[in-house]
């Protein structure tokens, strides 16, 4: 499997998060807190001006720098 971050995702496409890279501390504090730990499967909602993912039952925004700090592997 191909491994990308998220900026790399359109819209529609899903994935499964395989770690964080390149994130500050309080980043990955943030993205913990909010449940989005690696093995999610997420699918990208919107691209513009934010990435908006879903994950379960939530819904996130994230700016550019945290979308390309999530690593993840497309799966069908």
């Amino acid at each position: 499997m191909s491994m990308f971050t998220v900026r790399q995702l359109k819209k529609g496409q899903s994935a499964c998060i395989v770690r964080f890279a390149g994130i500050t501390p309080a980043g990955m504090h943030k993205m913990m807190a909010l449940g989005l730990t690696p093995g999610d499967r997420l699918e990208v909602l919107q691209t513009y001006p934010t990435y908006v993912l879903r994950f379960g039952h939530t819904q996130l925004a994230l700016d550019r720098r945290l979308a390309q700090g999530i690593e993840v592997e497309l799966r069908p």
